[in-house]
């Protein structure tokens, strides 16, 4: 239900609902009366102050020489309806937790806001791009690309990373699934036939779960198609994403046996895969206004998006609904489904595109690019955007979620650009009391000060 009627900030408001039968043209009993109220007004804050190394309450206007370890904190006052304390409550207007309150930091004297920072430079890469990040069997796989023989690919494990698979002709490792318990990649080149899907069976050669070279072998070749984009498992079966080129956007199935076509496409590319409330969806690629997205029931594939896209990156499944990151050629766009609501536009960023979406803690993640220091990441919550890491390399080829924290495969036009980043926040902040509380309530967190100044 959306309101027709300007809400009034500081106001309370009561409701109720009853059935409607059309076929009958009678109305059911009206349900019993809630409220809410609508609070915009910012809640105020004082006494703010950092703990020193013996403990002792520091003054915003005093210096601490602290650089690692140093606790913030901050009383916080809502006299009107109260404080959001709780991290896991969400509001009935909101798509997620409201999260209670944060910690961010700024390094450029408050143009920006952050509150998530590079922990580490995990991989330097010596190829163009990370394409793909994925964890299996508690360990972190990427893959690489993008001339001849640098499709390659990399297991993160112990704290260190070593070659999995070394391939000698291929361009780029763009997919990972996980299918009956074995990883699957995706592999493109730039000729018919690059398309290929590579299995893992990581207990062949040493039974320890992790997939190394002498344990991969061909599942499937792609007679046509130069690249397998995609891969995604839906009502019990894998399904293979391909392209590149006029007519080349198919989609195939694997069964546990065998591969066979399950949609004949006309745009150039299925850039992205999502398994959703009983349907697989696929986004497609091509010119202006190609960028659909296709629903798959499991018995045929029809038309779920029809909009101005020109291409659909990458989806991903979060709190009950669908998202879908791409551009309209101009812009990064993100569109939201929900079977209730259907589809509507989401958030446009000033990048070119939307590349990559990831979920960490529940939260979603989004990765963007197309030039040069266009890799940025946003973070959604509390149907806010937020821009969490600025990036300087040309796009942000992969995320993913592992050990805590979100890693990104960047993407450039040398060798040398594919680095994998390791971010994770600032701060984890707490608060005292409880929902609703007016105050004056404690925010305090432990925080990196390297990063943050």
């Amino acid at each position: 239900y959306f309101s027709s009627h300007t809400l009034l900030s500081g106001s309370d408001y009561y409701w109720r609902v009853r059935a409607y039968n059309p076929q009958l043209d009678v109305f059911g009993p009206f349900s019993g009366t809630a409220h809410f109220a609508v609070d915009s007004a910012l809640p105020a804050g004082q006494a703010f102050a950092t703990l020193n190394s013996t403990g002792g309450a520091v003054a915003e206007t005093r210096y601490v020489d602290l650089k690692q370890g140093a606790t913030v904190q901050l009383e916080i006052i809502d006299t009107g309806f109260g404080l959001l304390v709780s991290t896991a409550t969400k509001p009935d207007s909101l798509d997620f937790a409201g999260g209670g309150f944060g910690i961010a930091y700024s390094n450029d004297a408050g143009e920006t806001w952050n509150d998530v920072a590079v922990s580490s430079l995990s991989f330097p890469g010596s190829q163009e791009a990370a394409l793909a990040l994925h964890a299996y069997n508690g360990a972190l796989y990427m893959g690489q690309g993008s001339g001849s023989g640098d499709g390659d690919i990399f297991v993160y494990e112990n704290g260190g990373w070593t070659q999995s698979l070394d391939f000698p002709l291929n361009q780029e490792v763009l997919a990972f699934a996980e299918y009956e318990g074995k990883l699957y990649a995706g592999i493109g080149g730039s000729a018919s036939g690059d398309g290929q899907v590579y299995v893992c069976d990581p207990n062949a050669v040493i039974a320890d779960g992790i997939c190394r070279d002498g344990e991969w072998s061909q599942s499937f070749f792609a007679t046509s198609n130069s690249s397998v984009l995609r891969l995604a498992v839906y009502n019990g079966a894998l399904y293979a994403a391909t392209g590149e080129g006029a007519g080349l956007g198919d989609i195939y199935v694997f069964d546990g046996q065998n591969w066979s076509l399950s949609y004949d496409g006309t745009t150039s590319a299925i850039e992205s895969l999502a398994a959703f409330a009983g349907r697989l969806y696929a986004g497609l690629a091509g010119g202006a206004g190609e960028g659909d997205v296709l629903a798959f029931d499991g018995v045929g594939w029809s038309n779920s998006y029809d909009g101005a896209l020109q291409r659909v990156n990458a989806l991903t499944v979060i709190d009950g609904d669908l998202f879908a990151a791409g551009s309209d050629g101009n812009h990064a766009l993100m569109l939201h489904f929900s079977p209730s609501n259907g589809w509507r536009e989401e958030f446009v960023a000033p990048e070119p595109a939307f590349t990559a979406l990831a979920s960490l803690n529940g939260d979603l993640y989004a990765g963007a690019g197309g030039g040069q220091g266009d890799s940025d990441v946003y973070f959604f919550a509390a149907s806010t955007w937020t821009k969490v890491y600025n990036g300087t390399a040309e796009t942000v080829g992969a995320l993913a979620a592992y050990e805590g924290k979100l890693w990104l495969g960047l993407e450039g036009a040398s060798a040398g650009d594919g680095d994998v980043l390791a971010l994770s926040q600032v701060s984890v902040a707490t608060m005292t009391g409880t929902d609703g509380d007016l105050g004056p309530l404690r925010l305090s967190g432990l925080v990196d000060l390297v990063a943050s100044t």
